[in-house]
């Protein structure tokens, strides 16, 4: 029987291979869209809000204040099928976290080069929600929605589009306490109760952002949060932002396609 240090050695040997293969297969894997593609994409910016479709703004997820989707305070990817070996490869190798199979979030959708939205990522609901931490203090400025709209999208596809999305903050800042008076059935589910990594004292409601049409064509909506209070704008590394859509426009699922979480790192 091969050694457990044969196999570790095995895999980052086949994964070196994987990301230096220059064949058809490490193009099929470098441009493939499964098994869903997701949301997000963050970046320190000024608060002027720049032309989002600039391939400056398209650098992944993770890399962007060093954030990292918490698993759960996030929903399950919808239909997501259980993991192979050769799944579970593949997952890695375009970043997905592979420690929580039920969710798969890639950090791109809408490349640089070209006119076509990438796939959504969809959840089974019409209530879904994003959990994300940094790993540095963050002073929030905007949340920025990305719709597709009927320039790319079916009319059937555009009913699962959010409609309403509340903007959460979640921390153990005792001080937050007098700024939150929200009844407990309103606050984002922990999908995972059992993850023990994090237990946060206080939710504070930053924002309720809404669509008032039906979008017709492809848009960027930006919210400023410059007005927020300092104690609720300053996003610490021990604590978390959930974006929680709460309505879509009638459909069973929620399908997200980019969310642009804007502000500054904050240095000590």
């Amino acid at each position: 029987m091969l050694s457990t240090p044969f196999l570790g050695f095995a895999f980052v040997q086949l994964h070196q291979w994987l990301a230096t293969a220059t064949w058809p297969i490490h193009q099929w894997l470098a441009t493939a869209t499964w098994p869903i593609h997701a949301v997000f994409q963050s970046k320190d910016i000024t608060t002027s809000h720049p032309d989002y479709r600039s391939s400056s703004f398209l650098d992944d997820f993770d890399q962007a204040f060093d954030a990292r989707i918490i698993p759960h305070f996030t929903s399950p990817t919808l239909n997501l099928p259980e993991h192979t070996m050769w799944t579970w490869m593949t997952s890695h190798y375009h970043g997905y976290d592979t420690r929580n199979p039920a969710i798969q979030l890639p950090a791109y959708v809408f490349s640089a080069d070209t006119t076509q939205p990438g796939r959504c990522w969809e959840v089974g609901t019409e209530v879904a929600q994003i959990g994300v931490r940094f790993k540095h203090d963050i002073r929030l400025s905007a949340i920025a929605l990305y719709h597709p709209g009927s320039v790319f999208l079916p009319i059937d596809a555009l009913s699962a589009l959010p409609r309403i999305v509340q903007v959460w903050l979640a921390t153990d800042d005792a001080s937050a306490q007098t700024m939150t008076s929200t009844e407990q059935w309103t606050l984002p589910a922990q999908h995972f109760v059992t993850d023990t990594s994090k237990r946060l004292g206080y939710f504070i409601l930053l924002a309720e952002l809404e669509y008032r049409s039906h979008p017709s064509h492809a848009t960027y909506l930006v919210y400023s949060l410059q007005n927020l209070a300092d104690n609720a704008a300053r996003m610490s590394a021990n604590s978390e932002l959930i974006l929680r859509s709460v309505h879509n426009w009638g459909s069973n699922s929620t399908c997200w396609y980019r969310v642009a979480i804007h502000g500054h790192e904050i240095l000590a």
